[in-house]
């Protein structure tokens, strides 16, 4: 998954290897291993709260000087202890401007807060992606206006760039790519018809899924 660093993000991360030296340590988060600065006293194996305190040139985390378990982050950072859960299961960064947004969105599409989970749960237990406003917006089109698969190919062959990415074994990022930019073009991501906004979601979830899987090596 590319995550995108952030100021003031919390991660949840597992120390792999320390270089005490030049005050640094290679920490997992997600399927990634990363290096970083970080002038904390850490134990390989151990896992850890940080929090981001700048993101480039290095990657800089601020080990968090208090109780690690769930409830004493999230009451320290006030945010919701079931929201901040599903971030440590999927050890995804967290701040408070991306739950601003989702709570946001939860609002302008009048969610309950069962479908709020709902959507949440399915973000990132069915489709394996990072909670972010878009993907909850794509869920929830999908969700709005269920899809069969013959039915997605039926409108995807209203488009020769688009009509085999549901015919093949293997679906390549290059042809989702192809097939995410034709219906863009043709605006279905705007669109007011149910079923085309619907296919426009499936198709860019389909695309993060494989950027997401494209990127597992990624190194800073």
């Amino acid at each position: 998954m590319n995550i995108l660093w952030r100021t003031n993000q919390l991660v949840f991360g597992t120390i792999v290897a320390l270089y005490p030296q030049k005050k640094r340590a290679m920490i997992r988060i997600q399927n990634q291993q990363l290096i970083a600065d970080i002038d904390a006293e850490l134990v390989v194996g151990k896992s850890y709260w940080f929090q981001l305190t700048k993101p480039a040139p290095a990657l800089t985390l601020r080990l968090l000087q208090t109780d690690s378990s769930i409830s004493a982050v999230a009451a320290y950072f006030r945010i919701d202890e079931w929201l901040l859960n599903i971030y440590y299961n999927s050890q995804s960064p967290i701040s408070h401007s991306l739950i601003r947004d989702l709570f946001t969105v939860k609002k302008q599409l009048s969610m309950s807060l069962t479908t709020f989970k709902t959507i949440i749960h399915l973000c990132v237990k069915e489709w394996n992606l990072s909670l972010t406003d878009e993907h909850l917006k794509w869920i929830h089109a999908l969700q709005q206006q269920p899809l069969t698969q013959d039915r997605i190919v039926q409108q995807l062959n209203q488009f020769s760039e688009s009509g085999n990415m549901m015919r093949v074994g293997e679906q390549s990022l290059t042809m989702i790519q192809a097939t995410y930019t034709c219906l863009t073009n043709h605006n279905w991501d705007m669109s007011t018809d149910l079923v085309k906004r619907s296919v426009f979601a499936y198709v860019a979830l389909k695309q993060r899924q494989v950027m997401q899987k494209s990127s597992l090596d990624l190194r800073i």
